[in-house]
């Protein structure tokens, strides 16, 4: 198991960084493609109190103790990739034992999700149709009266003219 993580980048520019060097990066490691998870997280960078997200990216790899003699060829590899997304980049390695991995896998569903929406492609803009400005709620409305958005237009006349100063004094 490897685990990368991208800090101070961009969650959506670490998803297409993966899908473009993915394999690449398993062919260093030497690995499986289901070897391989690359992590991102809403983070942010700083130096003295100044933001330094996607300028300087610090790139986290977790693995194996078996891989540090790959340790150089992967750095300069993930250095190398890391030139499309930021203008400075570290990279660092924390080795663990691989005996000291668990896993549960649930053999009812598929190890990893292949697909997404933005892959499957958008729904086709039709010019002609026109967008629906009725009241959508008309029906319900006929149904149960009481609960109409106009049942509640005297309450929020008497809240909002509320004066929120008159305990004040002058």
């Amino acid at each position: 198991m490897v685990n990368i993580s991208f800090i101070g980048l961009d969650l959506f520019l670490v998803g297409e960084l993966d899908k473009k060097y993915h394999q690449l990066i398993c062919a260093q490691f030497g690995i499986s493609s289901a070897d391989l998870l690359v992590s991102s997280f809403d983070s942010f960078v700083y130096n003295e109190g100044h933001e330094q997200t996607s300028f300087n990216l610090l790139i986290r790899v977790e693995c194996d103790r078996k891989f540090a003699q790959k340790e150089e060829k992967i750095a300069q590899t993930l250095l190398k990739i890391s030139e499309e997304f930021s203008i400075h980049a570290q990279v660092y390695f924390i080795y663990f034992d691989g005996k000291s991995v668990y896993s549960r896998i649930n053999p009812s569903y598929p190890r990893f999700i292949e697909s997404s929406i933005e892959e499957e492609g958008e729904v086709p803009y039709d010019e002609n149709q026109e967008i629906y400005t009725g009241n959508m709620f008309e029906k319900f409305d006929e149904e149960h009266p009481e609960d109409a958005v106009g049942s509640f237009e005297s309450e929020v006349e008497e809240t909002t003219s509320y004066n929120i100063f008159q305990n004040f004094k002058k």
